[in-house]
């Protein structure tokens, strides 16, 4: 049988795969000699290395920012590493469910979920950190602080490394539309951002990924029975990381199939309603829906403290529809406004991590307004699955109902579903997003006094 050039780029694949993990092998053997610091970014690299292969043209080069950028903001910190944010939160939750030797504490593990508030059967225990600091713990038995913050930046490339590698494997996305969403996962300013803190979010956005990825393949693409068992398989785990992380997100879901099935007309009923209704009503009405629904579906400790933590417009924020833009806006700016800047302690005094902040808001402001001006060109575009992936980004955004006000930590793990707006054919005139920054930099420096 005469090889196909899709069988040779499979087995390329596959191959490339097969090295990455014979040098993981290779640095674990001898991590105790090279040292943390040299482990985690000879990781890191690694993996840097194996995007850069996997993509074409000039912009894959960009990964290998990655690594650098770890190592070198590493020393900006001006406080240990697990004092920033709800850092002790991530570590006391780590030391609660295993014990010195890392072995699992059952009885802890047992006690916490059962006491814990619930959304489909899964608890508000931040398992999805577990990694994090399981590793940098098992490799060396007391490792550095800042040791955590490299674990962090490993695992930022790893889960993406990984969807890349589900995604190619099975021929969901093409390589010109990955390679937008692998970029802005790994070195775009918004996830170089997030890994100022201890966080949960790198498993949530690897979950949503997966469900992406296995929704495409299954409802959009034609397969053999193989393919089907694999990406069912690929489904029920995006579920599973999704649900470790932020359970909430599952309700989510289910709004963006409903969603895009009525959009495709799979859902004829509903789609010949639908048709009356303008596209922007009818969100309008879901979001209204999706938040009135909370209430009865997710328990009072993550809806009713989510309604009340954050920002001066609380009483607004848990207005339907409104408040839901009033979160959007918090989400996109936050922490603001940014003149006589005050809150340097969330990123542990280390002033890169604000710069990227600026630039992080810049490029959401930029693809929020994007997609709010060309929504309706957007959701009909069927080119490489484009106007499915925007919708999947924009309904994600939806769960910021369910979360406190004002951390752009919750909008960052939509932010790479919607980087395809920042595409010309796309994206509004740069002018709008600076326009928006200073006119909310004045209110909110008015709001001051």
């Amino acid at each position: 049988m005469k090889s196909t050039p899709l069988m040779k780029a499979d087995r390329f694949l596959q191959v490339k795969t097969i090295l990455v993990f014979i040098s993981f092998v290779f640095i674990f053997i001898v991590h105790e000699y090279i040292g943390q610091t040299v482990t985690f970014i000879a990781l890191d690299l690694v993996l840097s290395i194996y995007l850069v292969s996997i993509f074409n043209g000039k912009y894959r080069y960009l990964f290998l920012i990655h690594p650098v950028f770890i190592l070198f903001s590493s020393y900006g910190f001006l406080i240990p590493f697990t004092d920033i944010g709800v850092g002790f939160t991530y570590v006391n939750t780590f030391d609660m469910l295993f014990d010195a030797s890392l072995g699992v504490n059952e009885v802890a593990s047992s006690e916490a979920y059962i006491d814990s508030n619930k959304v489909f059967w899964f608890s508000k225990i931040y398992y999805s950190i577990i990694p994090i600091i399981w590793l940098p713990k098992f490799l060396y038995s007391n490792p550095d602080n800042i040791t955590l913050y490299y674990s962090m930046g490993f695992f930022t490339m790893l889960f993406t490394a990984l969807a890349v590698y589900a995604s190619q494997y099975l021929h969901i996305l093409k390589k010109n539309i990955l390679l937008i969403y692998a970029l802005y996962a790994t070195i775009s300013p918004t996830f170089l951002e997030i890994n100022a803190a201890l966080h949960r979010y790198q498993l949530l956005f690897f979950g949503l990924f997966l469900f992406l990825i296995s929704y495409i393949g299954l409802v959009k693409k034609r397969n053999s029975w193989h393919r089907i068992a694999v990406l069912i398989f690929i489904f029920f785990a995006s579920i599973f990381f999704i649900g470790l992380s932020k359970p909430q997100l599952l309700l989510v879901l289910l709004v963006f199939v409903f969603i895009d099935m009525t959009i495709s007309g799979k859902l004829s009923m509903v789609s010949s309603m639908a048709n009356y209704l303008d596209i922007r009503v009818l969100f309008i009405l879901i979001i209204f829906l999706i938040q009135a629904f909370g209430y009865f579906i997710i328990p009072d400790g993550y809806v009713t403290d989510a309604f009340q933590v954050g920002g001066k417009f609380n009483s607004i924020a848990s207005i339907p529809v409104l408040g839901y833009v009033v979160r959007l806006v918090y989400a996109v700016l936050s922490p603001f406004p940014w003149i006589d800047f005050s809150q340097m302690s969330i990123y542990g005094y280390n002033l890169i991590f604000f710069i990227m902040h600026i630039f992080s808001s810049f490029l959401a402001s930029w693809m929020i307004l994007t997609l709010f001006v060309r929504f309706k060109m957007i959701l009909k575009c069927n080119y490489d699955n484009e106007g499915t992936i925007v919708l999947f980004g924009f309904v994600t955004t939806f769960s910021l109902m369910f979360s406190s006000i004002g951390f752009h930590v919750y909008l960052a793990p939509a932010l790479p579903f919607l980087a395809v707006l920042l595409k010309d054919k796309y994206r509004i005139s740069i002018i709008y997003p600076i326009f928006f920054i200073f006119f909310m930099e004045i209110v909110a420096q008015l709001l001051r006094y």
